[in-house]
């Protein structure tokens, strides 16, 4: 079930916007629906707080907190008298930089045939009612504090209190003094360009091998071996065939080869002149002789009953 959720920034301490919101009995002064509450319960104040709430048209439904967060806020659900399924709703007190803000958050499912267009038509109604209601009541929490001169400041925008370091480095400055930061005078080498400095003699070079490595080490004699050969491979005679006088020789310089085929040219036969053609046979088919005199059983016993005439 998707949430409705309104909001409102007041400039009132979140006290005195407790001191309206936890007094249950006053519900009908800025509750916009409401117009009487009557107590189920002994209790005022605290979670288990059940009271009967009447509508401006007459319809009655009971309503109970479920959790209470003192200074804080606290929640509540539809317990009779409404077409809902489960509820819950959240009345919110928060303190923020720029102010106390009263946040009024509701979520139901609702229950019974075509609850979805009883969802769009009920839905609207909640909204324009919880707006209307966090106005109410801030105008009712504003009327409250009409004698308080001093404005509020929220606590969120307070620092925390100077260690001692900080109030050591303190120093109050009185009317018309200022702080002075002190500079060096500027003199004429500050602005003069200078040249990178020279070195005259050329830095000594350390060393970048150690001294045992420079002694070069005596000559091991090593017996002479002779060099590993491969042995030669016997190279095996190729045979290539020889190509027939016939097919060896070249054609006629004096006719163009361009239009004969490679079998004139070479003198070697054709294909089609040295394969064998088989001959094929053809057998007539005999047709299949059938005894039209042979009948079967069912048309002999027809014709009798039928007296059929054989043409």
């Amino acid at each position: 079930m998707r949430p409705i959720d309104e909001r409102i920034l007041l400039n009132v301490r979140p006290e005195d916007a407790w001191a309206v919101i936890s007094d249950i009995s006053r519900l009908p002064e800025w509750w916009i629906d409401c117009q009487q509450v009557a107590f189920l319960s002994s209790i005022r104040k605290g979670p288990g707080v059940r009271w009967r709430f009447t509508a401006n048209n007459g319809r009655e439904s009971i309503i109970e907190t479920t959790a209470w967060y003192d200074r804080i806020g606290f929640e509540y659900t539809y317990i009779d008298g409404m077409p809902f399924h489960s509820s819950q709703g959240i009345l919110r007190i928060q303190d923020t930089p720029d102010g106390t803000v009263i946040q009024w958050l509701f979520m139901y499912e609702i229950k019974g045939p075509f609850s979805g267009m009883r969802n769009a038509l009920l839905r609207r109604k909640l909204e324009n009612t919880m707006a209307d209601s966090l106005q109410a009541l801030g105008h009712l929490i504003k009327a409250n504090r009409k004698g308080e001169a001093e404005e509020y400041r929220s606590a969120a925008l307070m620092r925390d209190a100077p260690d001692v370091e900080r109030r050591a480095r303190w120093r109050h400055l009185e009317e018309g003094e200022s702080l002075v930061i002190e500079e060096p005078a500027i003199t004429e080498d500050d602005t003069r360009p200078r040249m990178p400095a020279i070195q005259d003699e050329a830095a000594e070079q350390s060393p970048s091998e150690p001294d045992f490595l420079e002694q070069v080490p005596e000559a091991i004699n090593t017996a002479s071996e002779k060099p590993v050969t491969a042995s030669l491979r016997e190279e095996k005679a190729v045979h290539t065939p020889k190509m027939s006088q016939s097919s060896a020789q070249a054609p006629d310089s004096g006719e163009d080869s361009g239009w004969k085929s490679v079998f004139e040219v070479f003198g070697l036969p054709k294909p089609s002149e040295t394969a064998e053609m088989r001959a094929v046979s053809f057998e007539e088919a005999v047709p299949h002789k059938v005894d039209i005199r042979i009948r079967g059983l069912r048309y002999q016993l027809r014709k009798q009953l039928v007296k059929l005439k054989r043409e």
